[in-house]
């Protein structure tokens, strides 16, 4: 974000609302891709557009984190990501997006929205609780903006936003931090005009309109025996505070609060609960795993779901709901990834699918949602041996393979897997490996046409949560190591044979959320593995042919490498016969430090006598460094733009002069010439 005034202000900066015609529908299946092409021009800079080809029009991105927001009088879903971007509007009745409110410069970074019919002004919070915005929906201009980094705590974390409630009648919003424990009241001027609830651990704020009070679910603690309360407040004021005591049930605290347009509560935990004024229960529904959202509309009470029953795809979060009057159950239907905020709309409701890049539209009843897509990221890259051809793996944006014909100008898209992660060429025998996070399989096509040929199961449960799985191979795809990250498993593929090795288990699974994220290189000439723990920073060497652990040693890269989001740490130099560990070289043999490479923070390729490395600064922006091989000095830097959180992805492609590059946030794709 930019400089930030600690003060409320009129508009220091110009929005532009861009609008577009309607983009071609996105159901759920449209999620998968199709065989048909795009064409596909690349912008003045050179760079192409993935949005183009995955969405149908060079949008801005939208990725991860998706809030939304319901307009009732325009029927529009505004939607935003925790990733910096813009603001878009979805219909629901239309096929895409409509229209976008763009901010010139630095992005919108959002935790959550809130909308205000009455004036038609849209709320936004920031994901770090460092500023609050408000935006005209039919200008789309920003009308006031707050350094709210201000009012912090001590010790604020990377999300320290609980929860927001709008107050419409009075134009002020209610924001719980986690930092300081309390409640922060913000007017229409942005200006703090108190703090409240000082120490009660406010979880979950909801507006009540037609009592006209603010509903606070305080909660004294997750493994607390003693239950929650509900606080009211009439007229926002903790004057005439009333507490409305919360069922407890079983498992961990309750905190997830809804309220209905005639003021009756609903509170989900282990069960889903409606309360009357008094706290007595009016009907409860068992629930069978912890729900993420709770929203109403309508006669139905919606619970959303991040991931689903161990018995159905478990990574595939769900929509359920409830008849309001008398609790009976209506139903589940699936959303897609990580899906984690729900709005009631006047036919039914909005997910936000954060793993998804996309928002699905469920109407009430029993028909099934709408998915639109809002935006891609291109996470992992190659060039084919030819040069004709870039295929990007697209996984938070909708589980894609991604191929972009640079000769013709045209691309398409190919279902590739559930979250496909990581892919490996095996140009000798016309062979693409995909790897999916999700599914715990590898799927096969041909290279040259991407023709899908069969899948290899990995003999191990699939992933259930985003530690994120990972890949590696030597340059001709001959050993492949597939690193299953939440349970600290390899699993070792014959390229040739395409069938399974073995499968090591290199670390102690705690609380099911795995080891860490697991980074790896392959020695094919060697028959070695090298794994690297990022969470421990132990590197491990497994040894074939049956792959035992042969070695181990903790590695600390330099703290100036520790930035950014990168998922490819760890680089075998098969010229120099050294590991690169972030900025470590490493001897394979004893897992000893020998050595760094200065202005580096990892190594991505190399050819006789270069090695190539990536630089990434605290601004975001990132630097290609050209070194020599037997030296490390230096021969030349080159700009490769400015990410955000996530790494570039790079392919380093020697024999044809050039690079690959794939900036995840902005979902581009850029040819680089290599330095001569």
């Amino acid at each position: 974000m930019m400089t930030r005034n600690p003060m409320s202000c009129p508009i220091p900066m110009r929005f532009a609302l861009a609008l577009w015609g309607l983009l071609l529908a996105l159901a759920c299946a449209g999620c998968a891709g199709d065989d048909s092409t795009t064409d596909v021009d690349p912008r003045p800079d050179g760079s192409y557009a993935l949005n183009e080809i995955i969405l149908g029009q060079d949008s801005p991105n939208l990725l991860k984190g998706i809030s939304v927001a319901f307009d009732p009088d325009r029927r529009e879903v505004y939607v935003a990501s925790i990733l910096a971007g813009h603001i878009a509007a979805v219909p629901l009745d239309g096929g895409g997006m409509s229209r976008v409110m763009e901010q010139e410069g630095d992005g919108w970074e959002v935790k959550a929205l809130a909308f205000d019919p009455k004036r038609r002004h849209l709320w936004i919070v920031d994901k770090g609780g460092e500023e609050i915005w408000i935006v005209d929906t039919d200008s789309g201009k920003m009308l006031r903006r707050r350094d709210t980094s201000v009012d912090a705590g001590s010790n604020p974390g990377a999300y320290p936003i609980r929860s927001i409630a709008l107050d419409a009648s009075r134009d002020e919003i209610y924001v719980s931090r986690q930092d300081g424990d309390r409640v922060l009241v913000y007017d229409s001027a942005l200006e703090k005009r108190k703090e409240i609830l000082a120490g009660r651990s406010s979880q979950t704020l909801v507006w009540d309109e037609s009592n006209d009070r603010l509903l606070v679910f305080s909660v004294p603690g997750r493994d607390s025996s003693e239950p929650g309360v509900i606080l009211a407040l009439p007229g926002g004021e903790t004057s005439g505070m009333t507490e409305i005591p919360s069922p407890r049930g079983r498992g961990p605290q309750p905190k997830l609060l809804a309220v209905d347009a005639n003021g009756a509560i609903y509170v989900a935990g282990s069960s889903l609960w409606k309360l009357n004024d008094g706290g007595g229960i009016v009907w409860e529904a068992a629930l069978d795993l912890s729900p993420a959202a709770v929203a109403v509309s309508g006669n139905e009470v919606g619970i959303l779901f991040r991931y689903g029953p161990a018995n159905q795809e478990t990574y595939v979060s769900r929509l359920s709901r409830w008849n309001r009057d008398d609790g009976r159950s209506m139903g589940s239907r699936m959303a897609r990834y990580e899906s984690s905020h729900v709005v009631g709309t006047v036919s039914g409701f909005a997910v936000g699918n954060g793993g998804d890049a996309s928002i699905t539209l469920f109407p009430a009843g029993s028909g099934e949602g709408r998915t639109i897509k809002v935006g891609s990221s291109a996470e992992d890259v190659l060039l084919t041996p030819d040069g004709q051809r870039a295929l990007v793996l697209n996984r938070l944006g909708g589980s894609q393979l991604v191929e972009v014909d640079l000769e013709t100008g045209t691309g398409r898209t190919l279902e590739a897997g559930a979250w496909p992660i990581r892919f490996v060429a095996r140009p000798a025998d016309d062979k693409l490996f995909v790897l999916s996070h999700f599914e715990s399989k590898l799927s096969l096509f041909r290279l040259s046409d991407l023709t899908p040929l069969s899948t290899i199961p990995l003999g191990v449960r699939g992933s259930t949560t985003d530690t994120i799985a990972a890949m590696a191979a030597d340059p001709e795809g001959r050993l492949l190591a597939a690193l299953i990250c939440e349970q600290g498993k390899v699993v070792l593929v014959d390229g040739a044979r395409e069938e399974v090795r073995g499968t090591v288990a290199i670390s102690d699974v705690a609380l099911s959320a795995g080891p860490g994220r697991l980074q790896g290189a392959v020695d094919g000439e060697g028959d070695r593995v090298f794994v690297y723990e990022q969470k421990g920073r132990l590197l491990t060497r497994l040894d074939g042919p049956n792959f035992r652990i042969a070695a181990t040693s903790q590695v600390i890269p330099s703290q100036t490498s520790g930035g950014g989001y990168r998922l490819k740490t760890v680089f075998y130099s098969r010229q120099l016969d050294r590991l690169l560990v972030g900025d470590q070289i490493v001897n394979p043999d004893t897992l000893q430090v020998v050595g760094r490479v200065p202005n580096v923070h990892r190594v991505v390729g190399e050819s006789q006598g270069r090695l190539w490395g990536q630089r990434r600064g605290a601004n975001g922006l990132e630097v290609l460094v050209t070194l020599d091989s037997g030296t490390l000095e230096s021969l030349g830097e080159q700009s490769l733009g400015t990410t955000s959180v996530m790494s570039s992805a790079i392919w380093i492609s020697p024999d044809q002069g050039r690079a690959l590059v794939a900036n995840p946030s902005a979902s581009t794709l850029s040819l680089v010439p290599l330095l001569e």
